[in-house]
């Protein structure tokens, strides 16, 4: 997979992700379109959630696969 205009550093932590929307969605600051996908331990367990704005009703969202993709997501975060 080649990633011409943007920085090498950027293009190697792109291709640990399993989709580039994913990629975004927790390393970019504003997330992929304002979605942040985020990881915690929850109940002593790994848990990755999407993160919801505060004035959308129904709160944080805990997932298991890739919003966009459908892959299984690590059980921890890629460092």
């Amino acid at each position: 997979m080649e990633f011409p205009n943007i920085d090498k550093h950027r293009a190697e932590r792109i291709k640990r992700y399993c989709c580039v929307r994913l990629f975004s969605a927790i390393e970019d600051l504003k997330g992929y379109g304002e979605i942040q996908v985020r990881h915690t331990i929850f109940t002593g367990e790994s848990t990755w959630y999407i993160e919801v704005p505060e004035d959308i009703v129904g709160g944080n969202n805990i997932i298991l696969f890739c919003s966009w993709c459908g892959s299984k997501l690590p059980d921890k975060p890629l460092e």
